[in-house]
């Protein structure tokens, strides 16, 4: 299901970013695009910030490109997207830290303190999760001129999921929600562009 929407969204014309929970899912879903589209796929890894604007430029020249980065890395914020410079932009998956590291054991253990043990996980980890997802997505539309995708991939975007983080999603976002299964992806895109120029 995730390569099937990850085709989809990134067959979409223009710049397109997918911020994946990690830099290593970012290779894997990097590997899986090489073949799958035929635009060229940047794939984002933690490096030095001359190498980040390195790739940045690259992936800003020329014809639509395919950028695959961690949705908890520094091309996902603070990275002006204006204009043509990205068309689409997806989420796949709740962008957690990992939540077996000591510090984040002890971020967690603080929060329980201070807010209570029934709330320290939502309050230390979903919260800022959910934040950040909603920032990379963000980067699309900056002007109320612009036109672009914004997409969450994964189930627990949906309401009735699992541990969803529906809720914690502001009530004017939700209400841009359409939710589909991949299946649908591809040729709501496609009717999407069509009728905005893509």
């Amino acid at each position: 299901e995730y390569a099937q929407a990850l085709r989809a969204l990134a067959r979409s014309p223009g710049n397109v970013m997918l911020a994946m929970p990690n830099y290593r899912e970012a290779r894997w879903a990097g590997a899986y695009l090489e073949d799958a589209v035929e635009k060229p796929v940047v794939v984002d890894e933690a490096s030095s910030n001359e190498e980040t604007d390195r790739r940045k430029r690259r992936f800003f020249r020329g014809e639509g490109k395919v950028l695959v980065t961690s949705t908890r890395g520094t091309l996902t914020e603070g990275v002006d997207y204006d204009g043509a410079k990205l068309s689409t932009c997806a989420v796949v998956g709740v962008p957690l830290v990992n939540i077996g590291s000591p510090r984040i054991r002890a971020v967690q253990r603080a929060y329980g303190d201070a807010f209570g043990e029934d709330n320290a996980f939502e309050y230390a980890l979903t919260v800022p999760a959910v934040r950040r997802a909603r920032q990379a997505i963000g980067r699309v539309i900056r002007g109320v001129d612009e036109v672009g995708v914004r997409a969450f991939v994964g189930r627990r975007y949906t309401p009735d999921a699992r541990n969803s983080v529906y809720p914690y999603l502001p009530e004017g976002e939700r209400e841009e929600f359409t939710t589909m299964t991949p299946e649908f992806l591809a040729g709501q895109l496609d009717r999407f562009w069509s009728t905005h120029g893509g």
